[in-house]
């Protein structure tokens, strides 16, 4: 299968938007959209063992046919059946559901601590007499949330995350694998209670307690540790602490995925945007008619969300290859590094803010349009919206990465270049330059605390502001870094062409976004940086002209896109019919 296929299989028309359906219908119908995708690949496929390619193409199109299948999907294929494949061993045939029958989920978050999967309470306690595990939910605060296991009617199994106690002793996080509920009830000791509805990305979520629930040991995803009828215990990895790390990594298959769904769903909606501001009129001050894409406004945040959209996808298919893979020798291995994981979890900061931004560019070309539901830019925006904490807190992520790189853990500060930019793509240099600087600032200002007796917290937490704009400027400096490199190895003259023109307006508009500072510090004088308008007008020109071929580089199949606006003649479906004589 390839992504023509691929496109072609989501053209059906079981995947038209819905309308008029009370939530569980719509939970009902999306679970129904995944098995006729299930159905279509090989019996018992585990995408993140196989071809890559395939499963990022699956992940990009059924975003943009619908976030709600695009969260099923990865849900399933990437966080169920690729803890299973990863932290479970080889995977065979044998040891997946029938793809046309059990759909997975993962439970690790629980209602006490929020998105941190690192203290989970959930336990599961050997039971040498029976050979099995069993798990329990001591408290409240262990109940898993939020999960997709709510809706009736379709079998459930799940990949649990809970502490391993044996005799006693706690062995850290593992993860546990254990059927939900079949096509009618719920299994023994599991019990689901359904949430209000988000509308932002609507599905079955629900909260999961357990009260004593027998898992065989082949539900053990033990990743290379045993325990033995004895109850004697072993890991490779040491101790608790080392085994939780591993176990919350399994947050890595959704850093990939989201970034990667999210991403799409900006090129869907320029996808969207860009052929209605060249159809779409409107009256000047003179009472001319002309098209949108005549309006100097629109035909800069045209390209200002092309730049945006563009830059998350470079961002997002690194973070991708990077983390939608099982790697051939698993099982009691550590998994991605620290600094790997740090720049997963940054690398999705990035482009969700990213994807935000550009399918917000979008909407707001549109005018009223980008907000009406039919036309689906909306729903994409509250897509991109969620993933700001879904997935992972954004602010959290930012705050927490800038201690290990202040200690090098895994990172060097880019190398400064002195001197006043004399070129365009010297901005890349001048985002390098910010990074720098900041981070000097910042090791300055935590080893004055760290002198003055400080704790840990106290210093951190005062520099908090300080932490999240040397973070940000990483963010900018890799990502322009990356779309740059995409231009580089483009072998299409053209394309080629077109990224490197949307790098250096991305790099450009984010100095201009810093001004202040880059003014403050005298990297750059005020006439300098007053130059870029003149640039940044004559790039918009040139993106402008060749929109055409922007468009076909989004990579978005028409037929799947579903939006009215799309269309030549969209306003027919509004029109009301006519009145009968």
């Amino acid at each position: 299968m390839d992504a023509t296929t691929v496109g072609k299989l989501l053209a059906d028309p079981i995947f038209d938007p819905p309308r008029d359906l009370l939530p569980h219908e719509r939970n009902e119908l999306t679970y129904r959209q995944l098995q006729f995708v299930n159905r279509s690949l090989a019996p018992s496929t585990a995408l993140v063992l196989g071809d890559h390619r395939l499963l990022r193409d699956l992940l990009e199109r059924t975003a943009m046919v619908s976030p709600s299948l695009f969260m099923a999907f990865f849900l399933h294929h990437c966080m169920a059946i690729g803890a299973v494949a990863d932290y479970g061993g080889d995977v065979d045939g044998a040891d997946l559901p029938d793809p046309d029958g059990m759909v997975g989920a993962i439970l690790m978050t629980e209602l006490g601590y929020g998105s941190s999967s690192a203290r989970i309470l959930t336990e599961a306690h050997y039971d040498r007499t029976t050979d099995e595990f069993v798990l329990r939910t001591p408290s409240p605060e262990a109940t898993k949330f939020p999960s997709n296991v709510a809706v009736d009617g379709i079998a459930r199994w799940g990949v649990v995350s809970a502490r391993l106690v044996v005799d006693g002793v706690d062995h850290g996080v593992f993860l546990f694998r254990l059927p939900l509920r079949d096509n009618d009830k719920l299994c023994p000791g599991v019990s689901i209670r359904p949430i209000p509805a988000f509308p932002q990305v609507p599905l079955d979520y629900g909260s999961t307690s357990f009260t004593d629930v027998r898992v065989p040991r082949a539900g053990w995803l033990a990743d290379g540790a045993t325990v033995t009828s004895a109850g004697v215990f072993t890991d490779p990895l040491g101790g608790a602490g080392e085994r939780t790390r591993r176990s919350v990594g399994v947050s890595r298959f959704a850093h990939g995925s989201n970034c990667l769904g999210l991403a799409a769903a900006a090129r869907a909606s320029l996808a969207t945007a860009a052929p209605y501001v060249h159809r779409r009129f409107a009256n000047d001050r003179d009472g001319d008619r002309r098209p949108l894409a005549a309006h100097r406004n629109v035909r800069t945040l045209l390209t200002r969300a092309m730049a945006d959209t563009f830059a998350a996808t470079a961002v997002a298919r690194r973070v991708g290859e990077l983390t939608l893979r099982v790697p051939a020798a698993h099982g009691g291995t550590r998994g991605l590094s620290d600094g790997e994981f740090r720049t997963c979890a940054l690398g999705k900061v990035a482009v969700s803010r990213l994807a935000e931004r550009g399918i917000t560019g979008a909407q707001r070309c549109c005018g009223v349009a980008g907000f009406i539901a039919p036309n689906r830019l909306w729903e994409f925006h509250e897509f991109a919206v969620t993933f700001h904490n879904a997935g992972g807190d954004n602010q959290m992520y930012l705050l927490n990465a800038a201690p290990a790189m202040v200690d090098g853990v895994e990172y060097e500060p880019p190398v400064a270049e002195v001197g006043l930019p004399s070129a365009p793509e010297s901005c890349v240099a001048l985002l390098r330059r910010r990074e720098h600087d900041l981070h000097a600032e910042l090791v300055a200002a935590r080893d004055a605390a760290v002198a003055g007796g400080h704790d840990t917290f106290t210093i951190w937490d005062e520099l908090a502001d300080l932490t999240q704009e040397f973070v940000e400027a990483h963010l900018a400096r890799t990502t322009a870094e990356h779309l740059r490199a995409d231009a580089v190895a483009e072998d299409d003259p053209a394309a080629r062409r077109m990224l490197l023109l949307l790098c250096e307006l991305f790099a450009m508009t984010e100095v201009r976004s810093q001004a202040g500072w880059y003014l403050a510090t005298e990297v750059v004088t005020a006439s300098w940086l007053t130059s870029l308008d003149v640039i940044t007008r004559t790039i918009d020109d040139q993106l402008m002209s060749e929109m055409d071929t922007l468009v076909e580089m989004l990579d978005v199949p028409t037929e799947i896109l579903r939006s009215p606006i799309v269309e030549e003649r969209f306003a027919d479906d509004l029109v009301p019919p006519p009145v009968n004589a």
